[in-house]
């Protein structure tokens, strides 16, 4: 069971760094890699920032990865409230804002979103959740990664804001997925290039 940690300890790497080989400037050097473009707004920006904090503090407190975790999630979420917002207003009319799986799925559907953005090797051998599939059978073959992530990203999302304890190994690795995320709902715009 999780402690408050002593006053005369709160400096203190958390032990469970020693078993993952993870020193304080290895957490710093990944945080620092990961970068949101210039054109994300700074609401999401912030949000974040709190998530890449967390996870540089989990070199204290272990456990904060999972709050470093949710928080680049709420991040997501955030950025696509705004986008979408932007592109389809309508979709906020109703006594609800639409859920994370819906802002995502339009998202998708508007090709916001594309396996090419992440910095990840999807092969042609690359499996799509069963339950994905089976919801949407013509998922696009440049989007095979992307669609999967209407299953976990909702999944983490939920178990992470219900309480769920979890410890979550490649929590930088995440991030830096996130990050991929967001910069691709919001493109940098290059000089003398339009706008999407």
């Amino acid at each position: 069971m999780e402690e408050l940690r002593p006053l005369d300890k709160i400096l203190e790497p958390d032990d469970r760094n020693r078993y993952r080989n993870t020193t304080l400037p290895l957490l710093h050097e990944i945080a620092s890699e990961i970068r949101l473009n210039e054109a994300i707004p700074a609401l999401v920006q912030d949000q974040f920032t709190i998530a890449k904090n967390a996870y540089l503090y989990s070199w204290f407190w272990f456990p904060f990865q999972a709050p470093a975790l949710l928080y680049s999630i709420l991040a997501i979420e955030l950025g696509l409230q705004i986008r979408v917002k932007e592109a389809k207003p309508s979709m906020f009319a109703g006594e609800r804002d639409p859920t994370l799986f819906h802002l995502l799925l339009f998202a998708l559907q508007q090709r916001w979103i594309l396996d090419a953005g992440f910095d990840i090797d999807v092969s042609d051998d690359f499996q799509v959740a069963e339950k994905i599939a089976k919801q949407f059978p013509n998922i696009p073959s440049d989007q095979r990664y992307s669609y999967n992530l209407l299953d976990v990203l909702v999944y983490l999302r939920n178990d992470l804001a219900h309480g769920t304890y979890m410890l979550v190994p490649a929590v930088g690795q995440l991030l830096a997925r996130g990050a991929e995320l967001i910069n691709q709902l919001f493109p940098a715009i290059t000089r003398g290039a339009a706008a999407p």
